[in-house]
């Protein structure tokens, strides 16, 4: 079983938008740009949530949105500091539920072939591989796996 540290999560705000570039910088080479960012924090089907320790410190987060009745994942980082201590179950928990209460039945993402911590996370919640996309990634060459799942696999009717 995963320990989860105590977390809040939260709506993104405008404000954390300094925090989110910082933890985007320390996780990847190819990085969104604060102007996509803020054009997301905007977006009326956006689900975009930060995940904080109980210090108040923002440790992570995920920006998504709603398409049809599918959420798709755009992007989810934790700091690299706060690894391995649930957050970014917690986000995609919490950002599959918003989903399910807006009427989405299922959720899908891209994560780099690489990037195995993740893939393991992904497939831990309910996630299936269902096709690769051949060196997606400019940076690096690297292979896009796709991935879902169904909300209720995500989140549990009964959580």
């Amino acid at each position: 079983m995963m320990n989860l540290s105590p977390a809040t999560v939260r709506p993104a705000l405008p404000g954390d938008l300094g925090a989110i570039l910082d933890i985007e910088k320390s996780c990847r080479t190819v990085t969104w740009s604060a102007g996509a960012f803020v054009a997301e924090l905007s977006g009326e089907r956006s689900i975009n949530l930060v995940a904080l320790d109980e210090n108040g410190t923002l440790c992570g987060f995920v920006f998504a949105a709603l398409a049809a009745d599918e959420l798709e994942i755009y992007t989810l980082a934790v700091d690299p500091k706060f690894r391995r201590r649930g957050f970014a179950t917690r986000l995609l928990r919490a950002a599959a539920e918003e989903a399910r209460r807006r009427g989405a039945a299922s959720v899908y993402l891209e994560v780099r072939s690489k990037n195995q911590p993740a893939q393991s996370l992904y497939l831990f919640l309910g996630f299936d591989i269902r096709w690769i996309r051949r060196k997606y990634y400019s940076d690096d060459g690297d292979d896009a796996i796709v991935m879902s799942a169904d909300l209720d696999t995500v989140v549990p009717l009964h959580s």
